[in-house]
């Protein structure tokens, strides 16, 4: 009863601010156009400041905002590709003639808005907590297909296959497995625990606008296991009326197809008071075998995805966002894919749906000191499963997955608090998670009886959180400092007997800026993070490896996990007559507490191999440094590169494999040494040329046991991923414009050679670039 109390209370005020900020007399309208040497700049995103007030221009860089408020404004302006302005009108100027605002064109992006550093806008350059971005011109430089494809393009930041059967993908920040990372959409945690298993692959391209990385632990408004830190997915925004057809046919190493069909409109309405963004694909993907064996290591995928943004302006200073998204996905892997899946020898089948949405509601003040959010997002998984070898009929397994996440958020913007200028944010947060994973009856032939279905997870997760942050701005200066509280609970309905647990923790985090010039900036971050323990994704995942199966699961006595982490380093950028330069260099040091490890238990009789989370009996450490270099040789020419020189280590060794001397002190599965190289080439507006590579280092991968290898700790080779594409644009007529595009990734080939075969393979033995050669073509119509 009370905390309806507060909510109606709080709603009451919102109410009440909206009435206050609405009542304001509209008496102008601003007619303009954007230019930048004297070209029209089409598609250009014009905001009034404080307000939910906006427009874009046209083909022409035309614009128009009316029945806006009166009194003195600032427009802020915005297109990708230049730098961002902001232009003053006063309340008592006349706007009888069209308002020419001009544009500057940057060739490296230092100064686009980044919202990961703390929640709020502002540019990446002044952010106090360094941002890296992946732009949609990234990721169509790269063909990439699904986030998994484009995330290898920035630095410190890995995605490995994990699966020779399923194609399980995790990502690596800072040398750290994919537990230790948040995945965010639109800010939000709605990613739950099963969709981390396949779920890199399960988001498309078309729905996003950019990729957002926060390596290390950064603003405490985040979860408290961002340890290695934050990936930020922004999906577009309906912004203009526009559409978009994209069709891309690609050949695995020239024998198994993939074909991917992708279309997307947006819709505003001319007062720009409500938009809506559409978009929807499917994907179909053959099957590969790299070695002959008759087993796949290129995974089958049939999927479909559909989904929308949409927004809507009750006033001037308010704003409701609405999100949705539904997926459909098949995948196998293994043998005797013409056959049920268990009637193959091996065979890793998941079926998945999948139902996600969210809504948004943002509210300003008239003065543009306050802003106020109230958000909610849910995610549901029906999943359907096969984990099996040699004919098993037990191995079909039906799962559950539901979370969700309600959150409250005010930030204040103060002319003075206690020192100086700041920026205090305060929110709390409430994350809810179900999980119920089982496995399907079926008849025992051993036994001549029909086995009943057995609950294997039944697993209830809440998390009460509760943040606040403040911005102090020194000029140079910039101090972030904040705390957040979390308090998760964690239920185990299978096992009766285990009480339920609750893990509270709290998480300082400390970060500054200092800005000596424009060009320079020097960082350096303080973060705490947490992991309780819980399931985590890798243990929905059960390889079918040498005939038999491997799962995951917590020891009883298992302990929460703490961490501290620093980074530091410094951004420079400098822009010439006609190019630009960028050069960013980071170093990390991270220090594990009673760090989760494993230990291996066989059981012979189910013939099941058990990888049992304990806590490891010393400490961990992971140190490196980031190096990112970007220069832009002029506006038809840049080169984009980075390179990760780290090591990850655990202060005592820790078993990777059943045997007694089985162990290391290695994190398994980390390069020490790793990076990127992206090269683009316009000759004209019509014409681009790309050559991107992806470069891994040696690590060091456990390959267990099987018929045919003993158990061993295998240091790997180096790889060097190149890729090539080049596209061209016709304009068909008006503004409707046909691209074709052709390339080839891993044009040299640089792919795993040593795959474990036939049906007592180790399917958890496969490293490297995710595809061998594979050829491309692209086909896409748009009207921008």
């Amino acid at each position: 009863m009370r905390s309806i109390k507060i909510l109606a209370l709080l709603m009451s005020m919102l109410v009440q601010g909206y009435v206050f900020a609405e009542d304001v007399k509209k008496i102008r309208e601003i007619h303009g156009y954007v230019v930048s040497n004297t070209e029209p700049v089409a598609y250009a995103t014009i905001l009034i400041n404080g307000t939910t007030i906006g427009a874009a221009t046209d083909a022409n860089g035309h614009f128009y905002l009316h029945n806006i408020p009166s009194g003195d404004l600032t427009l802020v302006v915005s297109a990708v590709g230049y730098k961002s302005a902001s232009h003053a009108v006063d309340a008592a100027e006349e706007l009888d003639d069209k308002l020419k605002i001009e544009l500057q064109e940057s060739l490296i992006t230092t100064d686009e808005v980044v919202v990961s550093a703390s929640r709020n806008a502002v540019k990446r350059k002044d952010a106090p907590v360094l941002v890296n971005t992946i732009g949609t011109k990234m990721l169509e430089s790269v063909q990439a297909s699904s986030l998994a494809d484009g995330l290898n393009f920035t630095p410190g930041l890995r995605v490995e296959n994990d699966c020779q059967n399923c194609g399980f993908t995790q990502v690596r920040l800072n040398g750290l497995e994919g537990s230790y990372s948040q995945v965010l959409i639109n800010s939000r945690p709605i990613l739950s625990t099963m969709a981390g298993v396949y779920g890199l692959e399960q988001i498309p391209v078309n729905m996003i606008d950019k990729i957002e990385v926060v390596r290390g632990g950064g603003s405490a408004l985040f979860g408290s296991n961002a340890i290695g830190g934050t990936i930020n997915v922004i999906t577009k925004d309906p912004l203009v009326n526009s559409y978009a057809i994209e069709s891309n046919f690609a050949m695995i190493n020239g024998e198994a197809p993939e074909f991917n069909l992708n279309a997307s409109t947006s819709i505003v309405s001319d007062d720009y008071k409500s938009g809506m963004f559409l978009y929807g694909g499917i994907k179909r993907r053959d099957h590969w075998d790299a070695n002959e064996d008759g087993f796949s290591e290129i995974t089958e995928i049939n999927a479909n995805h559909l989904g929308l943004r949409a927004f809507y302006r009750p006033g001037d200073y308010s704003k409701i966002n609405l999100d949705f998204g539904a997926t459909k996905e098949f995948r196998r892997g293994g043998n005797n894919f013409d056959y049920k899946a268990d009637m193959a020898d091996i065979a890793e089948q998941l079926n998945h749906d999948i139902i996600s949405g969210g809504l948004t509601f943002d509210q300003y003040s008239k003065d543009s000191k306050n802003k106020f959010s109230a958000y909610a997002s849910g995610q549901y998984i029906d999943r359907d499963s096969y984990y099996g070898a040699e004919q098993d009929p037990a191995g079909y397994g039906k799962t559950y997955d539901y979370s969700a996440v309600a959150g409250l958020q005010e930030t204040y913007y103060f002319d003075r608090l206690l020192f100086a200028p700041s920026t205090l944010t305060a929110g709390a947060e409430f994350i809810y998670g179900s999980l119920n994973d089982n496995k399907l009856g079926f008849y025992n032939q051993d036994s001549s009886r029909m086995e009943d279905n057995m609950n294997i997870a039944d697993q209830y997760t809440t998390t009460l959180a509760a943040y606040l942050q403040n911005e102090w701005d020194f000029d140079i200066i910039k101090f972030l400092v904040g705390v957040r509280y979390d308090q998760i609970a964690v239920e185990d309905r299978v096992h009766s007997d285990i009480e339920k647990e609750v893990y509270p923790n709290w998480s300082p985090r400390v970060n500054l800026v200092y800005k000596p010039s424009e060009h320079l900036s020097v960082r350096a971050n303080f973060s705490t993070g947490f992991r309780a323990p819980q399931i985590y994704s890798e243990d929905l995942h059960i390889e079918a490896s040498a005939a038999r199966k491997v799962i995951h699961i917590n020891d009883p006595d298992l302990e929460a996990e703490h961490s501290w982490s620093l980074t530091g380093g410094f951004d420079y950028d400098l822009d010439f007559k006609s190019s630009a330069l960028e050069i960013i260099l980071e170093g990390f040091y991270t220090k594990l507490d009673n760090p989760f490890s494993s230990e291996y238990l066989w059981d012979e009789d189910e013939k099941i191999l058990t990888d049992i989370r304990v806590n490891a009996e010393d400490g961990a450490i992971v140190s490196g440094v980031n190096l990112e270099v970007n220069y832009a040789f002029n506006n038809k020419m840049d080169l984009q590169s980075g390179f990760t020189v780290q090591s990850s280590e655990f202060e005592s060794a820790q078993a990777w494999g059943e045997l007694d001397e089985s162990v290391s002190k290695h994190m398994t599965r980390t390069p020490s040494n790793y990076g990127y190289l992206v090269y683009s080439y316009y000759p004209t507006k019509k014409f681009m040329a790309n050559v991107n590579m992806n470069y891994t280092g040696s690590m060091y991968v456990p390959h267990l046991e099987t018929q045919e290898t003993p158990e061993e700790l295998v240091q790997t080779q180096e790889f060097l991923d190149i890729g090539v594409k080049l596209a061209y644009t016709f304009k068909l007529s008006g503004q409707t414009n046909l691209e074709l595009s052709g390339g080839v990734k891993n044009i040299f080939n640089s792919y795993q050679d040593d795959f474990d075969t036939g049906v007592y393979r180790d399917a958890g033995y496969v490293y490297g670039p995710g595809l061998p050669r594979t050829y491309f073509i692209g086909l896409k119509i748009s009207n921008i």
